[in-house]
């Protein structure tokens, strides 16, 4: 369900849910947006924030909510998959189908196949070097403007691994790292590359959906079924999954490194991921008002409140500051299940606070599967795995005060 916009800037008046509430969520319903997918984030220096949704570009500051597209502004396609400020806070779009556009508050410049050098009107990424040269990350290549001429790198004429870039990030160094589909990470420093897969490096997943450098120089990659790496000093390579560490999902979206060294991640089925040392806490629809497990975007203000962009419940503003004592103690009471993925047991642990009425696993269908489960003692249960085939299951928990908890399990041959 779409919604048409008429008016291009609406004013609202907040309200103290801000003011009051840790969580607050704008949508289709509660606010002038014009689609509740929210694929990517923005923040320009003025502290406005820059929305990508699958119908129109959105800013909003304060109370002010602008919505562009097609039929009121230069903006070459609604469907919005990136979106790069540049120093001179101009702002740069790349869309599903119509190339990429750069808007500086007044007009649009497009950039598509018809009328530049782009292999693809799809664009997923777009970065600026310390030379001014711009950098697309399309799904046929990539390509870069240096304002005269285009260059296109593909797996014709490059090292490159998949002609389908999913992101680009450039550091202070000029140093280019990018993410693929199929392809793993490619690395470009001056005229060098180097070109990282599962087949010539300790990377655990080809696919690399974001990626993000933190201040002492580690690059962290997230992947789709990998979960979590980090390339720490140029050699080594650290691995998150959830059978070796504390993480709550294999499938991340949006990898964003916080000044005070925390990572931000948006998952696919475990909402908002925090990793705090060697510590993970998931922020998901069944600890915490968060509408959406599906986390697209992630995205950090200077007052260090998070943004997030959900896949179907819109916009969504986090201030972890405010959260209560109860929802902290829910969130670090929630019961997890290791490893995962498995062979033949996994072990359950319960919250020390909560007692377990029953657990069970369920197959695709819903379909109730009888296993042995052991007490363990230490608020630890296990269960034997061994007979189920391979495939997706779930282990449902219910607690004595009726609270119920859902994880996905991966039974591996």
């Amino acid at each position: 369900m779409k919604k048409f916009i008429l008016l291009l800037t609406v004013h609202l008046i907040a309200g103290s849910s801000i003011a009051q509430n840790a969580w607050t969520t704008f949508n289709f319903s509660n606010s002038p947006m014009p689609d509740n997918t929210v694929r990517c984030l923005a923040i320009d220096h003025l502290g406005i924030k820059w929305i990508g949704t699958d119908y129109g570009l959105v800013s909003y500051h304060d109370t002010t909510w602008t919505i562009y597209q097609t039929t009121n502004s230069g903006l070459p396609h609604n469907s919005i998959r990136s979106i790069y400020i540049d120093k001179l806070n101009n702002k740069w779009i790349g869309t599903f189908n119509g190339g990429a556009a750069r808007f500086d508050d007044t007009s649009w410049t497009v950039y598509n196949m018809l009328n530049s050098g782009l292999p693809d009107d799809y664009v997923k990424g777009i970065s600026i070097d310390s030379a001014g040269r711009k950098w697309f990350a399309t799904i046929s290549g990539l390509a870069v403007n240096d304002d005269t001429s285009w260059t296109v790198y593909n797996i014709f004429n490059s090292p490159l691994m998949s002609n389908n870039i999913t992101c680009i990030l450039i550091d202070s160094n000029d140093v280019k790292s990018l993410g693929s589909l199929n392809g793993g990470l490619a690395r470009i420093s001056d005229t060098t590359w180097n070109v990282y897969t599962i087949q010539n490096s300790g990377i655990q997943d080809n696919s690399i959906l974001a990626v993000d450098k933190d201040s002492i120089g580690n690059l962290w990659l997230g992947m789709p079924t990998g979960g979590l790496m980090a390339y720490t000093d140029g050699v080594t390579w650290l691995w998150y999954n959830i059978g070796s560490s504390g993480i709550q999902s294999n499938s991340i979206n949006a990898v964003k490194v916080a000044t005070d060294h925390r990572i931000w991640l948006g998952s696919q089925d475990a909402g908002l991921i925090v990793k705090d040392g060697l510590n993970f806490i998931s922020y998901n629809t069944s600890n915490s008002a968060i509408p959406d497990d599906y986390v697209y975007s992630v995205a950090l203000d200077d007052s260090g409140i998070v943004w997030l962009g959900t896949q179907l419940q819109g916009l969504v503003r986090f201030d972890e500051s405010l959260l209560s004592a109860e929802e902290e103690h829910l969130i670090a009471a929630k019961p997890y299940v290791y490893p995962n993925p498995n062979r033949s047991g996994i072990l359950y642990a319960r919250a020390s606070m909560q007692k377990v009425k029953q657990v069970s696993i369920s197959d695709m269908s819903g379909k109730i599967i009888p296993l042995q489960v052991t007490d363990m003692g230490a608020d630890v249960f296990a269960i034997d795995i061994s007979m189920l085939p391979a495939g997706y299951y779930f282990v449902k928990t219910m607690m004595t005060d009726n609270s119920s908890y859902f994880h996905k399990l991966v039974r591996v041959r």
